[in-house]
């Protein structure tokens, strides 16, 4: 046996047995030490030696089973490709969360994040013979992706200052697409499993100065102005290919003929840095309103077509020359909450709105024509890619009901969401991933959840649909609070629609049973 696969597997025993020690029986008088150990041989005795020092944390393993996994036939045509998965992942992540009080007006907050999947120990050679995938894949090991957040929080007055690797959410409609949230990469390595409560962990902090002024009782109400520096760049993280959620996986076809060379960054340079504003102002009549402005860099770098390689084309090897660039993205936004009583009923209602100016969308016309392969060569000035306007907004309603035929209180809370995509300047040339893009682009979630056993219990469902016809199912899952930092739960996901799409596509390989156990201390 391996050391590496002896150490993997003395570490899921021990995280195993560390979760269930919560519900293992106890006396009395050591109750305390069993339903909550590390709280107890941890958090207690360093808090105790600094009083200033606050901790709380958790271990938790998610676990998903896939329920077929047929390599389909990749979107737009191309090989069958098989997979040896089962399981999509056996992941553990641990969190530690503290915050250590300098002075009543400073403040160290932080958060360490780890994360270690266990499935490739349990699938060997699951993605071929690369090992490179895997090692990805498999745990936290850089600096960038363990060390999460370290901000001082200094506040005096109407004045507040953050500074250090943080994140920042200004959104209110924000389960679907993250509009006006801009600030952030995100993490895609588990591209159908970015629930809406996993942005937590999907977003990607940076390192960044946050300044902002709370003035209240004014003409207009409550006002906050809040202001973003940030030198840092931290881009979107996408899963390596042949893993199974990968991009170059499910539209592989797409990917054989492009020859990436490497992605050209942003320097550390003043010019450079990203920037944000935000005034908001909660009035007398209830309106929470938001105006946004952000100068930032596109979180997922496009991909510009510098050359065609004839050669290379003729050799049965990737002939489009590209280089991915990270494009300046302007975006003007608002939002908008309101808790509103109609219909009988009181709702908490939300909207989001984001403008995006000049940002670079796939046409056409700059695509590589037969002319230009032939000669091996682009047309001056193509690159793949023209300027457009783009509009995104979301609606948000909220409310309680009582199903039909169901007794108790009217207690179950009913969520919905809308969202819209607008493309100007549009002629029908725009494309993404080879297809024609929609003018108009429309999706919809619909969610259903309620508590049950003084909410210990928890039920939910969702829904959700794009106007290609293909859906998606998150649920139902139930959870279970065995104690105050024990619980576990399970969960279906599943896919349903076109084959020309991701999610008709995923009804092939992504649906899955979920598992979660979790142990809070």
């Amino acid at each position: 046996m391996r050391t590496r696969d002896r150490w993997s597997r003395w570490t899921i025993a021990w995280i195993f047995g560390l979760l269930f020690l919560p519900i293992l029986p106890a006396s009395a008088a050591e109750g305390n030490l069993w339903g909550n150990p590390l709280q107890e041989l941890f958090v207690k005795p360093l808090t105790e030696a600094f009083p200033n020092l606050e901790l709380r944390g958790y271990l938790m393993n998610e676990s998903d089973l896939l329920l077929h996994n047929a390599g389909d036939e990749p979107l737009g045509g191309g090989r069958h490709l098989h997979i040896r998965q089962n399981f999509q992942r056996i992941e553990w992540v641990g969190e530690l969360r503290y915050k250590y009080y300098f002075t009543p007006n400073l403040t160290l907050v932080g958060q360490l994040d780890f994360l270690y999947d266990s499935s490739f120990d349990w699938q060997k050679r699951a993605l071929g013979k690369d090992g490179a995938p895997e090692r990805e894949l498999e745990s936290f090991h850089s600096f960038r992706r363990w060390f999460r957040e370290a901000y001082l929080l200094w506040s005096t007055g109407d004045w507040e200052l953050r500074l250090g690797k943080q994140q920042v959410v200004w959104g209110k409609a924000t389960d679907i697409g993250h509009f006006v949230d801009q600030a952030h990469g995100y993490d895609f390595r588990e591209l159908h499993d970015t629930a809406v409560d996993d942005t937590e962990l999907t977003r990607r902090t940076v390192w960044m100065a946050d300044i902002s002024y709370y003035l209240a009782n004014t003409p207009v109400g409550d006002l906050e102005a809040e202001l973003l520096w940030i030198p840092d760049y931290e881009e979107s993280v996408y899963a390596p290919s042949p893993y199974l959620q990968s991009t170059a996986f499910i539209f592989r076809n797409r990917f054989r003929s492009l020859r990436f060379l490497k992605t050209d960054k942003p320097s550390a340079s003043f010019k450079n840095h990203e920037w944000g504003a935000r005034l908001s102002t909660f009035t007398k009549g209830g309106w929470d309103l938001g105006l946004y402005f952000l100068y930032m860099w596109e979180k997922a770098p496009t991909n510009f077509i510098q050359g065609i390689d004839v050669a290379a084309r003729t050799a049965g090897k990737p002939w489009v020359v590209v280089e991915p660039k990270p494009a300046r993205m302007t975006m003007l936004g608002g939002t908008v909450e309101k808790l509103h009583h109609f219909l009988g009923k009181d709702w908490t209602l939300r909207g989001e709105l984001a403008y995006f100016l000049n940002r670079y969308r796939a046409t056409r016309t700059e695509q590589p024509q037969a002319q230009d392969i032939a000669a091996g060569l682009l047309a001056p000035g193509k690159d793949g890619y023209t300027k457009r306007d783009e509009m995104r907004w979301a609606l948000n309603a909220e409310t309680t009901f009582k199903p039909p035929f169901v007794s108790g209180p009217a207690d179950w809370i009913l969520t919905a969401w809308i969202s819209v995509y607008n493309y100007f300047g549009y002629d029908n040339d725009q494309t993404e991933m080879g297809k024609t893009l929609d003018k108009w682009q429309t999706f919809g979630i619909l969610s259903i959840s309620k508590g049950f056993w003084n909410e210990r219990a928890n039920f939910s469902t969702a829904i959700a649909y794009n106007d290609g016809g293909s859906w998606r199912f998150a649920g139902p899952k139930l959870t279970y609070e065995f104690t105050n930092t024990f619980n576990v739960g399970v969960g279906y996901s599943g896919y349903s629609g076109n084959r020309d799409d991701v999610w008709g596509w995923g009804d092939r390989n992504f649906d899955e049973i979920q598992f979660e156990f979790t142990y809070t201390f």
